[in-house]
């Protein structure tokens, strides 16, 4: 479940099954306009028989677009895509989001990895539009804007991703604001990989390797001890993050 300007949305993965291979689909609905009847746990429907089977990765959801990492026979791809047109796969290109000013930072930086591959002896993956590959991950408390180039290399697929020094535009990430420092949390939580705090600043949630902290926040730095502590397998990853104020 996320919200969106027009309400609470669900978002949802169905598998998919073609030639023994296992993918998936996914699909955004509103909750408001859900029939009573529509099952909450999806099913299994056929794949278009001139598609590989893919598997979506989820990597961010915001108000209007989701990021995620496409698994298609061990090709590794970052999308971007729109809730909107979420089920027709409708890539965005970097420019549509970020503008042609940030287009030439994008492009600057993925010149400089290409060149690095090409000298390693790698070989890059054709792509219809190198503006595509672009995400989100998640890196010290913080939304970061990330490039991939995939390559080939002694018959192995591979990929490298490289940061991107671009503010992401409030209408890809609608809060990303730590109330305290990265280095704060770090010193009162050494094995802190992800942390976030509200929007008036009380409270703030420090992922570890096996829990999630929930800490009072006095005087910009966190409590001593935890309010509480959620048990998180260690594969878990952070997807969104957003918070209900007002009428929400």
């Amino acid at each position: 479940f996320f919200p969106r300007t027009s309400g609470f949305w669900e978002l949802e993965s169905e598998d998919i099954w073609f030639a023994g291979q296992r993918g998936n689909a996914l699909k955004a609905s509103s909750v408001a306009t859900r029939s009573p009847e529509r099952k909450g746990i999806a099913t299994d429907i056929e794949q278009p028989a001139d598609t590989d089977p893919a598997t979506s990765i989820i990597n961010y959801i915001g108000n209007d677009y989701v990021a995620i990492e496409k698994d298609t026979n061990g090709l590794m791809r970052l999308q971007v895509l729109p809730v909107d047109a979420i089920a027709s796969a409708t890539e965005l290109r970097f420019a549509d989001i970020l503008g042609q000013k940030s287009l030439k930072v994008y492009l600057n930086a993925r010149e400089e990895v290409v060149a690095e591959l090409k000298k390693a002896g790698g070989i890059l993956i054709a792509t219809e539009d190198l503006q595509k590959s672009f995400g989100l991950v998640r890196h010290n408390g913080h939304w970061i804007l990330i490039g991939r180039v995939n390559f080939q290399k002694d018959g192995e697929l591979g990929e490298v991703d490289f940061d991107l020094q671009v503010v992401p535009p409030a209408n890809l990430i609608s809060y990303d604001r730590l109330a305290l420092s990265w280095h704060s949390i770090k010193n009162r939580v050494p094995d802190a990989l992800d942390g976030f705090t509200s929007p008036n600043g009380d409270i703030a949630l420090v992922r570890t390797k096996g829990k999630l902290n929930i800490y009072a926040i006095f005087a910009e730095q966190l409590a001593k001890k935890p309010l509480a502590e959620i048990d998180l397998l260690e594969e878990t990853t952070i997807i969104m993050i957003e918070w209900a104020t007002g009428s929400y």
